[in-house]
């Protein structure tokens, strides 16, 4: 090559390094202004006050911040999260108790967290995957609502970003420094959620496939003494307060047992018939981490007892981690979305978990995914031993969009070559991936009518619980009840009144308030009942009623607003044809074709 090449060679390289560095700093850029203006729009909607609603996991780490900053100790044995009140409380610090500029740190924290993924999924499949990956990350939608909330996990799915780089770091050079770095990326990681350190012995199993033996296991001594250093002060403070040893929390054991146990759905706080005797007989151990134990022995006993009620429990959760639903728990995204004109263009596990497990299907034999493939094994199995919720689930997105990028940019190369006996199989595979994780928001509807024709009836705890659908979730939308002319109308089916005793309620969800709801069943009058602010959180109002005003068969029940304003979820995906609304005071009812309202009966058994 002469010289003349080389230098032209060498100008082609020094002009593409800074593009590359143009483009990223550009959709960083468009990307933070977007969530500036998002924020701005749920702002005025009240989402900062709604944040410290009372009860909640906010309002915890709120009051935790403020007592940090007064100097009072914090029992980390019994904590949610040991290193996010501490984060708050600098921010407080630093900027008064501003929630927006909370959200604003997070904000710039997790944007360059997805920096780190382009740049891991670069070392994997190269620039232009490395740019997809990137883009994916920024426009995923769930990603924004925990960027501007007051829980862990924004900033939580922000050091697993962190972890993957020197994940993907390590694997590619080996050395004690790069496996010490990962180790402490993953010991500060446990500071938010510990059950991260379940990736140890995933990470013990990949050094020994990949380095051998001898080195392998060096290399994961350097991995573990990282992951150790971080947690060492939280036990040693831990026996400090307690006298006992706890390496980080003792909430491990409740948590457990709240996705198994006999009355669980692996998805909210549910529990079985006798919870109150179990739970005053555990709570008089006044040992903190044989509190914790104790719930892990009535979880082993329930599965040791109905090994096939477990099972049945755990395969539902296995099945709702890839669902497109995502959980709601103290924050809801469906509500979240409807906040800002922005957020409904944004992306959603609904497209974005079978285009990677499409991606991760197809690269499956290459030898340097095995570190995300086993992040991914282990994130799932963990979340699935406990329960599933949208906010735990979102820590291994990350993980799983390099896959992504890597699915649009296989299929963007056979199209371009025209290579159908490829694009083929892949279209069909995603089909069936598409239909598998949108169950709940599309089969579910065509499915459900058909099973459960009545609506479906469940006993429990000595009442009768009549609803449309067993499971909720899926493509959820609210209809706006702000004045007396709007009114909506449920129907729910009686199969036997017989068996029922005067002692009726019925339910319905929520978001929005205070105010008061005027309610009709079977058209009769049966007052109105107050209701209080929602908190922007989704909970529900509810109200008794004598046996006389049922019927066996059809009963409708009628709600409008007397005063304030609220948001009434409807199931998008469930077509009964059973609700209904009116724009003129009950005059005239409309059938809404498509979706349910979330309205259920609650009937005392004789």
């Amino acid at each position: 090559m002469s010289t003349r090449q080389r230098i032209k060679r060498q100008k082609k390289k020094n002009m593409g390094f800074p593009l590359e560095y143009i483009l990223i700093i550009s959709l960083l850029v468009i990307s933070f202004v977007l969530r500036l203006s998002i924020l701005k729009d749920i702002e005025a909607k009240g989402w900062l006050g709604n944040q410290l609603m009372a009860g909640t996991d906010m309002a915890t780490f709120d009051s935790q911040a403020q007592s940090i900053l007064k100097g009072k100790n914090i029992c980390w044995a019994g904590a949610t999260s040991v290193l996010y009140p501490y984060f708050v409380a600098f921010i407080y610090l630093v900027f008064g108790r501003n929630l927006h500029s909370l959200y604003i740190v997070q904000t710039i924290i997790a944007l360059f967290s997805y920096f780190l993924i382009y740049l891991a999924t670069k070392r994997l499949f190269g620039k232009n995957v490395g740019f997809i990956t990137f883009i994916l990350a920024l426009f995923y939608g769930p990603f924004i609502l925990y960027e501007d909330s007051l829980l862990i996990d924004g900033l939580f799915t922000s050091l697993v970003c962190i972890i993957l780089y020197f994940l993907v770091r390590t694997q590619e050079d080996s050395t004690r420094k790069n496996g010490f770095i990962l180790g402490m990326a993953i010991g500060i990681s446990a500071l938010l959620r510990g059950t991260i350190l379940t990736f140890l012995p995933f990470l013990f199993i990949l050094s020994l496939i990949l380095l051998g033996a001898r080195k392998g296991i060096l290399i994961f001594l350097f991995i573990a003494i990282g992951s150790i250093i971080p947690i060492i002060p939280v036990t040693i403070k831990n026996y400090i307060d307690t006298k006992e040893f706890i390496l980080l929390s003792a909430k491990g054991g409740i948590q457990f047992y709240i996705g198994n146990n006999p009355g669980s759905t692996g998805t909210s706080d549910s529990y079985p018939e006798n919870y109150n005797e179990i739970a005053e007989r555990i709570n008089k151990e006044p040992s903190i981490s044989k509190r914790s134990s104790l719930w892990i022995k009535e979880s082993l006993r329930f599965i040791k007892n109905s090994p096939s009620a477990w099972l049945g429990l755990t395969l539902k959760k296995a099945w709702l981690f890839w669902d497109s639903w995502e959980v709601p728990n103290n924050v809801d995204y469906s509500h979240f979305k409807n906040l800002s004109k922005v957020m409904p263009g944004f992306l959603t596990f609904s497209l974005i978990a079978p285009l990677c497990l499409l991606g991760l299907i197809l690269s499956i034999k290459r030898k340097a995914v095995l570190g995300l493939v086993f992040f991914i094994l282990s994130y799932f199995l963990t979340i699935t031993a406990f329960m599933v919720l949208g906010r735990y689930r979102i820590g291994v997105i990350p993980a799983l969009l390099p896959f992504g990028g890597y699915a649009i940019f296989y299929l963007y190369n056979a199209f371009k070559k025209r290579e159908i006996k490829i694009i083929t199989p892949c279209f069909l595979l995603f089909s069936l991936l598409f239909m598998g994780v949108n169950f709940s928001s599309t089969l579910k509807g065509l499915i459900w009518p058909m099973v459960y024709k009545s609506g479906v009836e469940i006993e429990k705890d000595g009442y009768l619980l009549i609803m449309d659908t067993p499971e909720e979730g899926g493509g959820r939308e609210t209809f706006t009840l702000n004045n007396p002319n709007r009114i909506i109308k449920k129907e729910l089916i009686i199969k036997d009144i017989s068996k029922i005793k005067d002692n009726c309620f019925f339910f319905f969800d929520f978001f929005g308030g205070p105010g008061i709801i005027s309610i009709q069943i079977n058209e009769k009058n049966l007052g109105s009942t107050p209701c209080p602010s929602s908190g922007g959180l989704l909970i529900f109002g509810k109200a008794g009623f004598p046996l006389s005003m049922l019927r066996e068969g059809t009963n409708t029940i009628s709600l409008k607003a007397l005063e304030g304003q609220f948001e009434i979820p409807l199931e998008k995906v469930l077509r009964y044809g059973r609700s209904f609304i009116s724009e003129d005071g009950g005059k005239t009812f409309n059938k809404i074709e498509r979706g349910e309202f979330t309205i259920r009966l609650k009937l005392k058994l004789k």
